[in-house]
């Protein structure tokens, strides 16, 4: 085993080696700015893309939406490359980025006019927006992605704060348009938890479709003159009401961060909610080592989870075989190259892999 790991690291190596020398520019480039005319909005709205490493015009990949994406766009990126990476803890995935131009206006649902306390405010004119936003991502934006690239029937939604409760927003209202949901620290607050007053009128109507929804709340300590637990407390008990949806299609968490605060949370929110979704989707190294065809039982389980047809990465297979090939498993090796051949007959690289494998066992 110390062998298979000391290959394993030197196959890391070369890889990384080889995507370093074959990138010849200057520019290190995550993503793009696009724009498209939304009419339920009348303005032109901002998108910023970053397609996963690899990204081939011949295959499906989800789409990860996000809010607030002027801060959330570049770490969000950084984490799905990495996540999806050599250790395929998740699938690869589009990330769709939308920054703000009114966010108030976009990601609340109702408009604040009386505070927690009883008094009015006028502090939030343009507040209440949601409904619009959400027309404008489900009818505008998502058809004009799937039109540009080449995406899976799986939506992702992340959001934080006011993002976070857009997202529950959109879950209520659309609850077939997402199929997982990563919600950081959202503002069940707000309003008097008008949120949490929507969800008691939805219990009685679960999602019918598949639904995994992952809930973060950081340690936000109370201020002076706010009732205590003004933030957690909402939290809590919206997570509390969703737990009566639970079942084999919904399942939801709630994660409390008590060494994070409510700008620090998305990170590692970030991180928990990706495993969480995609719990399981990591193959096990050994087993394909031992057995190449391991990884079209494996795959063939994801797929089923996630509702559309999941395959062995085509950098996943050359890599098992490599290794294979490197410690004199060339029967192995071959049958894990003819798998990738079965997955990616397109795949010129692979059939001369094969062919030049073939030739070496005989």
């Amino acid at each position: 085993m110390r062998i298979l790991v000391t290959v394993f690291l030197s196959v890391i190596t070369i890889f990384i080696s080889v995507a370093i020398a074959d990138d010849t520019s200057n520019t290190i480039t995550i993503g793009e700015k696009n724009t498209v005319f939304s009419k339920v909005l009348n303005e032109e709205r901002e998108y910023w893309v970053s397609l996963p490493e690899g990204y081939d015009s011949k295959q499906k990949y989800p789409v990860v939406y996000l809010v607030d994406g002027e801060y959330n766009f570049e770490y969000t990126a950084g984490i799905l490359r990495n996540l999806s990476g050599l250790q395929a803890k998740i699938p690869k995935m589009i990330l769709v980025a939308i920054p703000n131009t009114n966010r108030t206006r976009d990601l609340t649902p109702t408009r604040l006019t009386v505070f927690f306390n009883g008094k009015k405010t006028d502090d939030y004119p343009d507040s209440g927006g949601a409904k619009k936003f959400l027309i404008f991502l489900t009818t505008e934006l998502a058809p004009h992605i799937e039109a540009q690239y080449m995406t899976q029937p799986y939506r992702m939604f992340i959001g934080h704060s006011d993002g976070g409760m857009f997202g529950l927003y959109a879950n209520l209202e659309e609850p077939a348009f997402f199929t997982s949901l990563i919600i950081m620290d959202p503002s069940v607050w707000w309003d008097s938890q008008a949120m949490v007053k929507m969800l008691k009128n939805r219990l009685s109507r679960p999602p019918t479709n598949h639904v995994t929804l992952y809930m973060s709340a950081a340690n936000n300590p109370d201020s002076e003159g706010y009732p205590e637990g003004f933030v957690i407390n909402p939290q809590r008990e919206y997570s509390s009401l969703l737990s009566t949806w639970s079942s084999d299609s919904f399942r939801h968490t709630l994660e409390y961060f008590e060494k994070e605060n409510h700008f620090s949370v998305p990170l590692p929110s970030l991180i928990n909610g990706f495993e969480f979704i995609f719990d399981n989707y990591m193959f096990n190294f050994e087993k394909a080592y031992n057995n190449p065809s391991y990884l079209v039982d494996h795959y063939a389980i994801q797929s089923e989870k996630l509702g559309y047809r999941v395959k062995a990465d085509i950098s996943l297979i050359f890599m098992l075989a490599n290794i294979l090939e490197s410690e004199d498993e060339l029967h192995r090796a071959i049958e894990a190259v003819k798998l990738g051949v079965e997955l990616y007959p397109d795949n010129k690289s692979l059939k001369e892999y094969l062919t030049k494998l073939s030739n070496s066992e005989k």
